[in-house]
């Protein structure tokens, strides 16, 4: 709450400062009444504008009119009398434009889509590498001639996958896209819902206390940490390198959602199969292990993503 006091504060005084300068540069002429221009004094008030915009404010004696104070910051003092040529006021200056709350609005958005995108690529890693793990064990088996050797093989492989569905803490659930819904007002959903997942539930997972809740503690630091580091880092960039910044990652946590998707509907797809072959004998079982584990292996959503290395 101050935070956001201080920055309206200072926003309203750049705001003042710049009305104050524009004024000053249209009506004053050295030389000239000046009457429309407004009387100043030693006032703290009025002194604290012109210290705010780097305008240097002579101390000791009142000032008449707020043309004696503007003619001391033209170079070489005071015009001659008579003179029309206008003053070069001096702009603002340049740290008005760090309280522009167009960047400040800016950067909270691209720290939400850099705090979801990471929780996205948490669950979409697990899944991605679980499946290649399945990949490649069962290429494995493949080299062994032992039938009840490989039917335990083929069996240890698909739980090894399915055991993330049934986990609720293991992969994040996330809305699908309507129809007729954009790709961007679809981003903007998945982060909001994202957002309130974390406010309902800190934790994923429930932690019992001991051991447990250490880790757990840890864990929570460990977030909090790197999420001290994001902030850091965007607000050391450019107000045009967070605008590029924002569009990019809509493109990119759009993509990302569409791919972990994929690999979530095939682990569920495996987990359906997997249970409705528990009731089969071992030989036809068998068989429908392999089956069930090729059809994965070759669906369009794993195939995009085979190439990718294990993380």
């Amino acid at each position: 709450m101050a935070g956001r006091r201080a920055t309206a504060t200072l926003e309203m005084l750049a705001s003042t400062t710049e009305k104050f300068f524009e004024v000053a540069k249209q009506n004053f002429v050295p030389g000239a009444s000046n009457e429309n221009l407004p009387s100043t004094t030693t006032s703290p008030k009025r002194h604290s504008i012109f210290l705010a915009a780097g305008a240097p404010v002579p101390v000791g004696k009142r000032r008449g009119s707020l043309a004696d104070v503007l003619s001391d910051l033209s170079e070489g003092g005071r015009k001659p009398v008579g003179s029309k040529e206008r003053l070069d006021v001096p702009t603002p200056p340049s740290w008005f434009s760090k309280f522009d709350p167009g960047r400040d609005s800016t950067l909270s958005a691209v720290y939400r889509q850099q705090k979801s995108r990471y929780r996205i690529l948490e669950s979409y890693r697990r899944v991605k590498n679980a499946l290649k793990e399945m990949q490649d064990k069962y290429v494995t088996s493949k080299e062994s001639k032992n039938f009840f050797t490989r039917y335990a093989s083929l069996k240890s492989m698909v739980k090894e996958v399915i055991v993330l569905d049934k986990q609720y803490w293991q992969l994040i659930d996330l809305p699908k896209q309507e129809p007729s819904e954009n790709p961007t007002d679809y981003v903007n959903r998945i982060i909001t819902h994202m957002d309130e997942r974390i406010q309902d539930k800190p934790g994923d997972r429930p932690v019992k206390g001991g051991i447990g809740s250490l880790l757990g503690s840890t864990a929570s630091l460990a977030e909090r940490a790197k999420e001290t580091n994001l902030m850091e880092s965007l607000r050391n960039k450019s107000t045009e390198d967070l605008r590029k910044e924002n569009e990019r990652l809509y493109t990119d946590i759009h993509r990302l959602i569409k791919k972990y998707q994929g690999l979530r509907e095939l682990v569920q797809r495996l987990r359906t199969t997997y249970d409705s072959s528990k009731g089969y004998p071992i030989i036809p079982r068998y068989s429908m292990l392999k089956s069930m584990i090729k059809e994965i292996l070759r669906a369009p959503g794993f195939a995009e993503i085979c190439h990718e290395a294990n993380e």
